[in-house]
């Protein structure tokens, strides 16, 4: 594991929770990095998801399966904590996707070695509990910019992911902000001549 990116992560549980170096090794043998290209499926519709992912670096979008197409509905930027929450929490196969917006790269803990874990540190309990919290925010805060619409979410979604503008297609600018292909390419038209 490169030490950026468990600096990284040992910032993000110090704002949650401040935590001992005897915890935090206790932590790391569990956790493994990982490097993806763009486009990359990290989890499949039809699979439960069991880990944890840290985004160190780059974008994952989850999408869920509408008739074989993948329709974005949530995207997980540097800082936050990527999963596929739906089977994550229940247990239970759903018919979502986790892909790579862009090249990535995330430290992950599978749920079964968070088990142990916990079993072991009875303080990081309180960490897991924050880190929850921490994730029900940022969702909120996601589907806040989501539901203002293409229009006022747009520029609300650079400032909360920035650099997330490159990498999203017509589609999925469509899907995520719930318009169609036809009204993004409008209202790039329109960016594009006030531009000008």
């Amino acid at each position: 594991m490169e030490v950026q990116y468990k600096m990284q992560l040992v910032e993000f549980f110090n704002q949650l929770l401040p935590i001992s170096e005897e915890e935090l090794k206790g932590v790391f043998p569990f956790v493994h990095q990982e490097s993806l290209k763009r486009g990359t499926v990290l989890k499949h519709a039809g699979e439960v998801d069991v880990m944890s992912r840290f985004l160190c670096k780059g974008f994952i979008g989850l999408y869920k399966d509408k008739g074989g197409e993948m329709s974005l509905e949530h995207i997980f930027g540097e800082g936050d904590v990527a999963r596929e929450f739906h089977s994550y929490y229940s247990g239970e196969k759903q018919d979502y996707y986790l892909k790579s917006i862009s090249d990535v790269v995330f430290l992950k803990m599978s749920a079964g070695d968070q088990e142990r874990v916990l079993d072991k540190y009875s303080k990081l309990a309180l960490l897991n509990s924050k880190m929850m919290d921490y994730v029900i925010q940022k969702r909120s805060k996601i589907t806040g910019v989501r539901i203002r619409g293409l229009h006022e979410g747009y520029g609300e979604l650079l400032k909360t992911l920035p650099g997330i503008g490159i990498y999203l297609t017509r589609q999925e600018l469509a899907d995520f902000f719930n318009c169609s292909t036809s009204k993004v390419a409008r209202w790039r038209r329109k960016i594009n001549q006030n531009n000008i």
